[in-house]
């Protein structure tokens, strides 16, 4: 499973089977939100309300639950599972694109960790055990260049501008990536010293 997830303008939660409770400020006090059932909840955050009937994740992937992350507009939802992104309407749980299914060399050890939404919205980044990728998320193509460490990848994320990814690994380095750009500057090109 995985933490529940505010779209960027906090209108939208979503939550997956590992969050028992969440407890919000405003309307949704002590809110005791569904869990244990391998289903995403995504909640109307000022009504406390959800906007849609509960979604299923392909179970014929994994059992578990997915990792999710709504889009900045609450628009869309992405949910990253054993190998698979899937971008769903949060308010119904129609497909807005086929899945995209990452192209692990290694799937024991690459199956699917995180998925996060740049801050535009336009690019997804996948997380792995052993590397990070972008995807255009209206196209599904990969975009730029694969992101590794020495050893695992073990935290991953935009800058706010979403100019860069910064990564961290467990070969106890920090490492910037280029998040845009073309050529010499191609996503997923180191930038900046490795920080140890």
């Amino acid at each position: 499973g995985s933490m529940p997830s505010f779209s960027r303008d906090g209108s939208r939660l979503a939550m997956s089977e590992s969050a028992q409770t969440v407890v919000l400020m405003g309307s949704m006090d002590d809110t005791s939100l569904p869990s244990s059932d391998g289903l995403v909840y995504v909640y109307d955050a000022g009504t406390g309300k959800l906007v849609g009937p509960p979604i299923s994740p392909d179970r014929r992937l994994s059992p578990y639950a997915p990792f999710i992350d709504l889009g900045a507009d609450g628009k869309g939802l992405l949910m990253a599972l054993a190998g698979t992104l899937a971008l769903v309407d949060p308010d119904t749980g129609a497909a807005q694109r086929a899945p995209i299914r990452y192209d692990t060399e290694n799937k024991s050890r690459d199956a699917m960790e995180r998925a996060v939404f740049s801050p535009d919205g336009r690019t997804l980044l996948s997380h792995t055990a052993g590397r990070v990728r972008l995807y255009d998320r209206h196209s599904g193509a990969p975009v730029g260049k694969v992101m590794r460490h020495e050893g695992e990848v073990t935290a991953s994320m935009f800058t706010p501008d979403g100019s860069q990814i910064v990564t961290a690994g467990a070969d106890g380095t920090i490492r910037r990536w280029q998040a845009r750009g073309v050529g010499r500057d191609a996503p997923g090109t180191p930038t900046g010293a490795v920080l140890r």
